[in-house]
């Protein structure tokens, strides 16, 4: 493709992203600092049940909790002085409500014994991309891709997947082949700390890794601030199974660490975030390979969002006749659910 053809491609997702409307989200606050985003689900005697947008359901004691702002509508809530039907509330120093019949204002979180919650949510979500990227490095190439992320929360299980796909061809030639599922298992002992088992299938016929198979485990543990800046970082041992295009493989055992940013911008849902990957062999701590993804997240309308973003992968030390490292500028069009 063209550069031309590049710029016309940026001229649209800038036009796209100036369009958008974004949504505002709700948030929780504890009195520790701890900012825990999404909505509402219920609150009873003792306690608030929170739907987390990482975590899934949150069960918070009520005198944790310093403040609150949801836009879920709630069909009853009952007070020890009177009820109220189909009201929004938010709490600062009191809990006041938006209420069709009723109302509800300056009372006291203690003050709240039951409420009837909206209609539970679904514990899957996900989101499908489709991606046109900018390749240098090994291969200097414009294309396009598929690329899938699912998540499913069973109580204190978390599970998260992730499919790339690429493939491009001229007059039968391969110029662009890339495969990757990522899948990853994760167990909460509580909002903070996790466990994980991972695996994770790489092909990429133009980079200095051809073919890579990874298996591991290890810690994790998430962080929440107050800037509403979201934290998630791993630590762990993987062993790793590489294969060369002249079929030649190697089995070592390294160490990973991988870190996940969120920053959501405020009054907004427009997200800023990072990720990477570092696996470095137990052996050879120079022979190390990072993997990192930086980038801006924009919701459109109706589930859809545009996304930007710069990928890096870096080999310490890549096949023969390889380079060290390959970059990416990836502009995407998805739908989120």
């Amino acid at each position: 493709m063209k550069s031309s053809s590049l710029y016309k491609v940026l001229f649209l997702f800038l036009i796209t992203t100036a369009a958008s409307i974004p949504a505002i989200a709700g948030k929780i606050t504890l009195h520790n600092g701890d900012v825990f985003h999404g909505e509402l689900m219920t609150i009873n005697e003792e306690t608030i049940i929170w739907m987390s947008d990482t975590l899934g359901e949150l069960r918070l004691p009520k005198e944790k909790v310093g403040h609150f702002a949801s836009s879920t509508v709630l069909r009853t809530v009952k007070s020890d002085a009177n009820n109220a039907e189909n009201c929004s509330l938010k709490m600062s120093e009191t809990i006041d409500g938006i209420c069709e019949k009723g109302q509800l204002s300056g009372l006291q979180l203690k003050e709240l014994v039951a409420t009837s919650p909206p209609p539970p949510l679904a514990p899957f979500s996900g989101e499908v991309k489709l991606n046109t990227n900018r390749k240098s490095g090994n291969s200097d190439s414009m294309n396009s891709n598929f690329e899938a992320r699912l998540k499913w929360n069973q109580e204190e299980f978390r599970h998260e997947a992730k499919l790339k796909t690429e493939l491009e061809k001229t007059n039968g030639n391969i110029d662009e082949e890339n495969y990757e599922v990522d899948y990853q298992l994760n167990h909460d002992f509580n909002d903070r700390w996790f466990s994980y088992g991972r695996g994770d299938y790489d092909k990429d016929r133009f980079s200095a890794v051809y073919e890579q198979f990874e298996i591991g485990v290890g810690l994790g543990r998430r962080i929440y601030l107050e800037n509403q800046l979201n934290l998630n970082l791993q630590l762990g041992p993987s062993y790793l199974i590489t294969r060369d295009s002249n079929g030649n493989t190697e089995e070592d055992l390294a160490s990973r660490w991988a870190a996940r940013l969120d920053w959501p911008i405020s009054y907004k849902d427009i997200t800023l975030f990072h990720e990477h990957s570092l696996l470095w062999l137990i052996e050879d701590a120079d022979n190390n390979r990072l993997k990192s993804s930086t980038g801006i997240k924009i919701p459109l309308f109706a589930g859809i969002f545009s996304e930007m973003r710069y990928d890096f992968d870096y080999v310490g030390e890549p096949s023969d006749g390889s380079k060290h490292a390959d970059d990416e500028w990836v502009i995407s069009v998805g739908y989120q659910w």
